[in-house]
């Protein structure tokens, strides 16, 4: 028997399957998320012609919710709240948490109990994790839409692309690329030596869409730095786990 994993983003819907008894990443399906009309139907043809035991579902995008739910099998689309009981959470507002955030920590705690997660995607998340409980963390803009972002704002700024450049930039295009690459380095590094002065974390696991670009660039004092593509299907195969 399988399951099937979905993982809703802002930006991007993915789906997998995976063993039951074992977690191992199949092929995975890769589709822009406000694009319904051609990857539901896919969806469905997944569910329909693999007959997966359960489908689970990571959504930050609640508006899907109810689509995700005329699957044609038993579907589950577990909140931030439902997680909490297995990863617990020191947030104050649990209601209003990513629910993606605590599946990222669920995920990554089969690599330590105290550790920081790094997830690169629209936006630029950097908890922390003590003791198996998420303590909490901090948001800003990802890669590609500060550089849109700019882009937007500034008549004189190009759009240019997701490739980090070094700095100093010569060009105002490699100009852009250094500045938002180098910042996020820097603000990522600065989270980190600040997660391991507070809560004692030495390993540091990179998931998200530019994870990998990010990887290649940071050089945090004291840690371990994982990278692992797949954390939100690991969480939600380690909440089938603990739920079941």
């Amino acid at each position: 028997m399988k399951l099937l994993l979905v993982d809703a983003g802002n930006t991007a819907v993915k789906w997998t399957l995976t063993p039951v008894d074992r977690f191992e990443v199949g092929k995975v399906e890769v589709h822009p998320v406000e694009a319904t009309e051609g990857w539901f139907p896919l969806l469905e043809k997944t569910v329909l012609k693999e007959r997966p035991e359960e489908v689970l579902v990571s959504s930050v995008k609640p508006s899907l919710n109810e689509l995700f739910k005329k699957l044609p099998a038993e579907v589950e689309v577990p909140g931030a709240t439902q997680v909490a009981r297995v990863m617990p959470t020191l947030y104050r507002t649990v209601e209003t948490l990513g629910v993606d955030r605590l599946l990222n920590a669920l995920g990554a705690t089969c690599y330590a109990d105290t550790f920081a997660v790094v997830s690169v995607g629209t936006a630029v998340v950097v908890d922390a994790v003590k003791n198996g409980i998420h303590q909490g963390g901090s948001i800003f803009l990802g890669p590609q839409k500060h550089l849109r972002c700019l882009h937007r704002s500034a008549e004189q700024l190009p759009q240019v692309g997701t490739e980090p450049l070094p700095p100093p930039g010569k060009t105002t295009a490699e100009a852009l690329s250094s500045g938002v690459w180098w910042s996020l380095k820097y603000s990522v590094e600065g989270f980190l030596n600040l997660y391991r002065t507070l809560f004692g974390t030495k390993v540091a696991i990179l998931t998200g869409g530019h994870s990998k670009t990010l990887l290649n660039l940071l050089k945090p004092e004291g840690y371990r730095l994982k990278h692992d593509p797949f954390l939100t299907f690991r969480g939600l195969y380690l909440y089938h786990l603990k739920t079941r």
